[in-house]
């Protein structure tokens, strides 16, 4: 039996999480002026990084709760900016489907929590 997802039912779905859920986390993570330690030389000492972090992995740990065994570890190295390291088990289904084995479909994905200094024009 294959399922197909309604393109009108998830766009609705991801326009709710979207305005609900998504651009308050965004305000919020806006104020942190949690700059790049290529602009920000004492960025361990002002701890916006560490506000930043703990602010994701809340907002992250609390959606993985619908996945089970999903796991988030944050990984901190001694002068480094800190990693978050979420892992999402695949389905065995979706990887049938696709002809590959929970293995072979892994999917890496990568983001950063830093930002660049605001440019003029900026609002």
């Amino acid at each position: 039996m294959t399922s197909t997802i309604d393109p009108k039912k998830t766009a609705a779905f991801m326009e709710g999480i979207w305005d609900r859920e998504i651009i308050p986390a965004l305000t919020d993570y806006i104020r942190i002026p949690n700059k790049s330690p290529a602009f920000d030389p004492d960025w361990e000492s002002h701890g916006h990084m560490d506000k930043v972090v703990e602010m994701f992995t809340a907002w992250a740990k609390a959606k993985l709760k619908q996945l089970p065994g999903s796991a988030l570890e944050v990984v901190k190295l001694p002068g480094r900016t800190p990693l978050i390291f979420i892992e999402v088990p695949g389905t065995a289904g979706a990887s049938a489907r696709a002809g590959a084995t929970n293995q072979e479909s892994t999917i890496l994905m990568y983001g950063h929590l830093d930002k660049q200094p605001e440019m003029v024009g900026w609002t």
